[in-house]
C-alpha cells in the first residue's frame, strides 16, 4: 500500500448574462485537479493489526494527477410561459495522468484535450393546453 502527499484545485467559474427578460446566456466551468506524490509505503499485516512500514518497492513511481472537469455554455429562450428553446455545449473530462514533474495546467490540460463527453444538444420543451 502507499499513502500520498497531495495537493488539490477546485476553481469554480460562472457567469450569466440576461440579454432580456426571456434570453439568458451562462457558462459555467467547474474543475477538481489533484497532485499526489508517493510518500510512504506500507505492508499489510497476515494477522489483524497495523500496517507495517516499508522501504519502496521497486518498479515505478506510484505518483499521479487527476482531472476531473465540466464545462457548459447553454443559451436559454423562453418562447411563452413554461416553454423553452434551450440550446447547450457541454464537455465533461475525467482523466487521470502519470504525474512526473506536471503542474496543475498540465494535468487541466490533459483533461481538456481529451473529454470524456463533448456534447452540443438542441431541447425545446413546450407547454400544451391552457
Amino acid at each position: 500500500m502507499t499513502a500520498f502527499d497531495a495537493e488539490q484545485w477546485t476553481p469554480k467559474i460562472t457567469a450569466e448574462y440576461f440579454i432580456s427578460a426571456k434570453q439568458q446566456f451562462r457558462a459555467s466551468l467547474q474543475w477538481v485537479g489533484i497532485k499526489a506524490k508517493e510518500d510512504r509505503f506500507f505492508l499489510v499485516p497476515t494477522t489483524p493489526g497495523d500496517l507495517i512500514e516499508v522501504a519502496k518497492p521497486a518498479g515505478p513511481p506510484d505518483s499521479f494527477g487527476l482531472s476531473q472537469m465540466s464545462f457548459q455554455i447553454r443559451y436559454r429562450w423562453e418562447l411563452a410561459p413554461l416553454s423553452d428553446l434551450f440550446v447547450v455545449y457541454t464537455r465533461l473530462a475525467d482523466k487521470g495522468v502519470a504525474l512526473r514533474d506536471n503542474s496543475f495546467s498540465d494535468i487541466f490540460d490533459a483533461g481538456w484535450q481529451d473529454p470524456v463527453n463533448d456534447v452540443f444538444v438542441i431541447k425545446m420543451r413546450y407547454r400544451f393546453g391552457s
